[in-house]
């Protein structure tokens, strides 16, 4: 297993429209024990200025939250719906009630649907 240490990243995604979306998160401390978070959202807007955003998943929509682990799945149904382009992105997760450490913002390129 590869261990991807991350503090306020960024990471450019590349993915297909119309096909399910799935990034997996284990989160823990800097001596490897596991964090639970208390919260995840992870959107996407043509900039950051707009306020309009083309993908937005919640711990209602699309995230799991579990000890130490955190699943975000963006459905076929949901990236169906999302143009080709460029858009801004960032995953922010809360660890208590009061912290939302950097975590995860970038690029996401979202390249047209082929096989329908």
């Amino acid at each position: 297993m590869t261990t991807l240490t991350i503090t306020n990243a960024v990471m450019d995604i590349r993915a297909t429209q119309g096909k399910t979306w799935r990034i997996h998160i284990a989160l823990t401390d800097s001596v490897g024990a596991a964090v639970t978070a208390t919260d995840c959202r992870w959107q996407a807007r043509t900039n950051t200025a707009n306020a309009s955003t083309v993908l937005d998943l919640t711990t209602s929509t699309g995230i799991t939250l579990g000890a130490g682990t955190i699943d975000i799945v963006a459905s076929a149904t949901v990236t169906a719906s999302i143009a080709a382009g460029r858009y801004v992105h960032e995953i922010e997760i809360h660890t208590s009630a009061t912290e939302v450490p950097p975590f995860l913002s970038g690029v996401l390129t979202v390249e047209p649907e082929v096989a329908r």
